[in-house]
Parts: C-alpha cells; structure tokens; sequence
C-alpha cells in the first residue's frame, strides 16, 4: 500500500495539474471511449486519485463522478509499476470486500494502467471494468493500447496546463503590455521606436500630438522625413546621421530647437539602440523632453543674478565715485576761492584734483578689465623674463616682512598676452598675497608649461591645449568656500572699509578670460592661497621687438599740423589746447563730414587725431575715406567706449594705435610723439 510520503508526493503532482472537479473534456473522453471498444468492456475510467476520494475525469458506462477510496480498485493499479489486470474481483484478496464488488454496480474484472507524471508519481489510472468475471484477462495487442492511452492521458494532461500556463502568461503579458502603454501614452516625453534603418515603428500619443498627426500617418517614414523634423531646416541630414551613430552602437544626446505646427520649441533629445539577446541592434528609441519653458525660466533667472549683480556693480562703483568726485570738486572750489583772493600757492589743490581724477580713470580701466572689454594688444611674452624684471618692483611694494621666491621653469613657451596688463595682474596678485600675511611671510611666484585635458576643459568651460602658467601663492590666512566662490565677483573683498576696491581678482579674471585663457583658485584656511593662471601658448613665429623712438621731450618737431575731430565740444577744445601747448598746429572739426571738406579743400596734415565713436560717420569711417585722398597720413584714434570699429573680439587691430579716455596731457604728448616717429 502506499506510504503518507507517496501520499503526499501524488497529491502535490497532482494539484499542479489543476484539473479536480473540471467539467468533461472531449479529448479526455475520447480517450476513455476508445479504450473501452478496444477492450470489449462496458465500462472505462480515468480516474483521479485525492486525498480522500478518486475523482473521474472521463466515463465510459459508470453513472458515479467520483467514490471514496473504500471503493477504489485504482488504488491498487497505482501501487504498481505497469499494467493491472484482475480477472475475478470477488476471488481476489485484494478486492473482494470491495463495496462495489460485493454490491452495485456489482463490478468483477479491472485492468487498469497508471497515470505516471515525468517525475514517477502515479496520480491516477485508465482503467477498463466489466460487471463480467474475464478468467483470460486482456489479450496482449488489449493490454499494450491500454498502456499507450494512458500515455496519451498523461501527454493530454501535460498539453492542458502547458496551454493554461501560456494563457496565464500571455494574459500577464498582455496586462504587462497594458500597463507600458499606458506609460507610454502619458508620459510627457516625446517616445517612439524605431527600425533598425532607422523607419519609425511607434509613437506615444504626446508626440502625435505635436505634429497633429495619427500614427498611421507617419508609421514606415524615414525618421528624418517625419513632421517633427521636415519644418527645421537642416535636421533632416542631422537624423540620418544619429540613425547611423545608434545602428553602430552608440549613444546620442544633442539639445535643439524644431520648428513645429504650434511653434518652435527646444528639446533635450536621445536616442538608443535597441538590443537582441546577443547584443544585436535591432531597433532604435528617440526620446525627447521639451525643456522651452525650462530654459526659458534659466534665462529669466540667470537675467535676475544679472540685474542683481549691476545694482551690487553700480551701488560700488556711485561710493568709490563719489568719494573721488567729492575730492575733485572740494579742490577745484578752494582752488577757485584763492584764486580769487589772489593767492598763488594752490598747487596742492590742483594735485589733489588730479590725483582724484587719475584714481576714477583707473577704476574705469578696472571696470573695463572685469568686463573683459579693455582693448588689448596681445604679443608673445616671456613669462619668465617679466617676473625677473618684476623682482625689484614686487621687493618694493610688498614690504621687508614678505619673502619673495621665484621658481621658474626652464625651456618655458612664450604666452600670448599683453604685457602691460599681465604685468599689472602678477602685481596685483602679489599685493593680494601680502594683505592676506598681515605678519608676513613666503610668497612664491612660480611658472610652468601646462596642458588643459578635454575633460577639465569641459567641466571648467576652457579649451584644451597648451598653457604658459603662472602661480602666485602665500602662507596666509587662506580663503574658505563661502570666499573662494566670490572672489571673482565685483566689488566683493574682505579687506576693511577703505583698503580695498574689491575689483581686484575681477580684473584678473576679467583680463584672463578675455585673453582665452583660465584661472583657478585653490585655498585651504589658515594655511594659504595658491591662485593659477593658464595663459594660452604662442604658436606663431618669434618677432624680434622693435624699440620705440621716442623724443626725450614729446613736443612738436617743426612745423607738424594735427587734425582733431571729436563731436564732443568740450573734449575737443581740451584736446586742441592740449596740444598747442605741446607745439603742434592744430586744425579742429566737430564731425566727420566737416573733417572731409577739410581735406578735400586742400588742408594738409601729418597725423589725424580722431575719437571713433560719432554720429552719421565713425572714426574709422573718416580714416578710411582719407587715406583714399592722403595714403600717408597718420592716425590716432580715441575713445571710451571699446565696442568699436577697431577693437575686435577684445583685441586692437594690426597696426592700429589708441590713447583710451581719460588721458593727460603727458600720456597725449607721449603717443603723439610715438606715432609721429613710428615707421
């Protein structure tokens, strides 16, 4: 008999079918009947063997759909390993106290095969029964298709939950499905998939809507040709180059702009392959976010920090103004009242005005520098040489307490800069690194050659190449984080009221960017501050500098006629005094045009001395039309303003010479002079 464990095994094998108390199936009942008229018996079973009952899933000629075990002959079959044939159930030990042999239906032969899953447990029998005793059992070609069927039960049973199991996972698939629909309906990224060619094979339905099409509309189009990118010019070639990059693996992510039926908008786009389990590019996913009103709230931010940054700017610059607008007006009022008592002593007022006039001149080139919009006039410069030269400089400004180091590479390039605002930016840093060792200490100057790799250029928004670095560094009290991210901003410092404009490091950083190259400060509190500086190398030829002529007295040299024109009155009458007092004849116009008819009514001149920026007719304007007329004629321009004809991109143009306003009369004599004598 079988033991609990067979028990147990058989029923677990069992459920797993999950066929108990299902209604009558054809195949099965085909099955039952076909064993029947093979046997040439009434009755055929197959039977279901529980816990507690055996359960008929076909009958043959039997009324009952289930018994309990007492009346189980099946029972018996199971326990064996082949084919069961019991001629006479009433001579049978095993069966003749069978309820259902010694009473109705009155059963008297059983043969019945096992229903074995692949693992071997028995979970029930094909059986054929007889009300009549067979003494000679079942014939062998009987016995060998009664063996089969129940194969074919088995195969049947095997085929039933392998049909269930597909349609329980075809219906999680298809709810799987569902539900990655509904995702990609309502998202509100742009989604689609593509061909492995690159033709579209699905959209979502935020997409559709942009270009107010249906799928079927634009379903098999070249991606490139679909309505999202048909109305922006030259996207079409950029699609098809994004279809070959993610066919061959890669990855695409570009941010840009498309012109669609309600309107252009900017979009943060990528596009995917689509793998097979080999790792084969089968398919393609564009995706896309509109980010219009996102980079529209950036700009509206970043246009707030502006206006925030101009009230700090312009709240610095009306202080440090009026403070020096007070000492030019407090001493050209003295100046008027001893003068009008006659007395002559008043230089020290005239010093003092001039001296406030100077300090506003330098805050504008300040200003300038910060701006990144001062005229510069690049050249290939010696690092090195310029720190040596700067040595007795820096031991004078910087005090006895403050140890000046100098480390300077051997072999360094030449970088491209102008020399007299690097000159003035090392000083600077300099000055900065004595005020933070208020009890002094070790300031080393040092100079190197660099490379800028493509991953710092990127993450520090400079281009990759080959620098000229200068450092500056101190033992002073360092800089924490909340500093360092300010330093650069202007008019901030920490330096007491009075000792600082807090323009400092913003003309440094100004003048660097402006140059194409890149600054960095590295500080850590109480142990110092290093502050780098990458000036792009000169790749060019190396000039030999030419030495400036210039007349130890800058006055006229015979007789030299100057025409000024400036639409400013008061800044002309200065100019045209300035230099009648250096010597010079001077012929003056108020515009362009009043200049042309100057020189076309035969005036002659040796040099041309014009401000650029003018109504009708710019300096550069005139220049050019009179060389037409006089090619020899020398020409000074001025301005205050560096956004003009001959500034570009920052940089003076080749052979250009400008005295920026405001300027003396000793700086107006001196360039005068130069270009005059200038080849």
């Amino acid at each position: 008999m079988p033991t609990e464990l067979d028990k147990a095994l058989r029923a677990k094998a069992l459920a797993g079918f999950d066929i108990l108390d299902t209604p009558p199936e054809p195949a099965f009942d085909d099955l039952a009947l076909l064993a029947s008229e093979v046997c040439g018996t009434p009755m055929a079973l197959i039977t279901l063997i529980d816990d507690d009952r055996q359960w008929f899933k076909a009958r043959v000629g039997f009324e009952a759909t289930e018994t309990g075990m007492a009346r189980s002959v099946c029972i018996h079959a199971v326990a064996e390993p082949g084919l069961t044939v019991i001629p006479d159930l009433r001579s049978d030990e095993r069966t003749c106290a069978n309820p259902s042999v010694r009473g109705a239906p009155d059963l008297r032969f059983y043969a019945g095969a096992p229903l074995v899953t692949e693992e071997g447990h028995p979970i029930g029998t094909l059986c054929v029964l007889d009300t009549e005793p067979r003494p000679e059992g079942l014939r062998p070609h009987q016995a060998s298709t009664i063996e089969v069927l129940a194969r074919q039960v088995m195969a049947q049973l095997a085929l039933r939950r392998a049909v269930k199991d597909l349609a329980t996972r075809t219906e999680t698939l298809r709810a799987q499905e569902g539900r990655l629909r509904t995702v990609f309906e309502t998202i509100y990224q742009f989604q689609g998939l593509l061909t492995r060619d690159g033709r579209l094979l699905d959209a979502n339905a935020v997409s559709l809507k942009a270009i107010g099409r249906s799928l079927d509309e634009v379903a098999g189009q070249p991606y490139g040709d679909t309505p999202w990118f048909s109305g922006t010019p030259g996207m079409r070639d950029r699609v098809r180059g994004w279809v070959d990059q993610v066919g061959a693996g890669h990855v695409v992510r570009e941010e840009f702009e498309l012109h669609l039926p309600g309107g252009v908008r900017v979009f943060d786009f990528a596009m995917r392959p689509v793998r097979s389990t080999d790792g084969t590019v089968v398919g393609m996913v564009p995706e896309a976010v509109d980010v219009t009103d996102r980079r529209s709230a950036e700009a509206q931010l970043r246009q707030a920090q502006k206006m925030e940054a101009v009230g700090q700017l312009t709240g610095g610059l009306a202080h440090d103004f009026n403070n020096m607008l007070a000492v030019i007006v407090g001493s050209l009022n003295l100046l008027e009242r001893r003068l009008a008592r006659g007395e002559t002593d008043v230089s020290r007022y005239v010093d003092a005005a001039l001296d406030g006039a100077h300090r506003a001149a330098a805050l504008t080139h300040r200003l300038l520098a910060f701006s990144r919009q001062q005229p510069l006039a690049p050249v290939p410069v010696d690092a090195n040489r310029m720190v040596a030269d700067m040595s007795d400089l820096l031991a004078r400004s910087l005090g006895e307490a403050v140890q000046v180091e100098t480390v300077l590479s051997a072999g360094l390039w030449k970088a491209h800069a102008d020399p007299s605002q690097l000159e003035n930016v090392i000083l600077n840093l300099c000055v900065n690194a004595r005020d933070a060792m208020p009890e002094g200490g070790l300031l080393t100057v040092e100079t190197a050659n660099t490379h800028i790799d493509d991953a710092y250029g990127r993450e520090n928004a400079v281009e990759a190449g080959q620098y000229v670095l200068i450092a500056v560094s101190d033992t002073g009290v360092g800089m924490t984080p909340d500093v360092m991210a300010k330093a650069f901003d202007p008019f901030f410092t920490t330096k007491d009221p009075g000792k600082g404009t807090g323009l400092g490091l913003s003309q440094v950083f100004g003048f660097v960017r402006q140059s194409n190259g890149h600054v960095k400060i590295y500080s850590e509190l109480g142990r110092g501050t290093t502050l780098k500086i990458y000036l792009p190398r000169y790749q060019g030829a190396e000039r030999v500098p030419v030495e400036a002529k210039v007349a130890s007295v800058p006055r006229a040299s015979g007789v030299e006629t100057i025409l000024v024109v400036e639409d400013d009155e008061r800044m002309r009458a200065c100019s045209v005094e300035s230099l009648r007092e250096l010597g010079y004849a001077v012929v003056d116009a108020g515009s362009g045009a009043e200049a042309l008819r100057l020189v076309e009514a035969g005036g002659l001149f040796s040099l041309l001395f014009t401000d650029i920026v003018m109504p009708e007719m710019t300096g550069r304007d005139l220049a050019d039309r009179i060389h037409a007329m006089s090619p020899g004629l020398k020409v000074l321009y001025t301005t205050g303003y560096t956004r003009n004809a001959v500034v570009h991109n920052g940089v003076l143009d080749a052979g250009t010479h400008l005295l920026p306003k405001p300027f003396g009369i000793a700086q107006l004599a001196e360039k005068v002079r130069s270009v005059l004598d200038g080849a």
